[in-house]
């Protein structure tokens, strides 16, 4: 998975319709990046999800704050149980 086609479909997508980022954010994948394979995710390496949430953060700040903070959680559950 190419992150810079995650963002560039996402940020073209947020151009068209701003107030449905979290199902754009779903149908791109970006709410997978930080949880294992073995759980359906991406499992991404820890800078590519900040580079993840700094590009997309150009696009405002409550589509951002959404996302971290959900990676930060899925992270959170997947390493450390519920």
């Amino acid at each position: 998975m190419a992150i810079e086609s995650l963002i560039e479909q996402a940020l073209q997508r947020l151009k068209e319709d701003p107030a449905s980022f979290k199902s754009i954010y779903r149908e791109v994948g970006l709410f997978g990046v930080s949880i294992p394979e073995g759980y359906g995710g991406s499992d991404l390496p820890l800078q590519d999800i900040l580079e993840i949430v700094s590009l997309i953060s150009k696009t405002g700040l409550s589509g951002p704050a959404m996302l971290g903070s959900h990676l930060r959680i899925c992270h959170y559950i997947a390493h450390f149980g519920t």
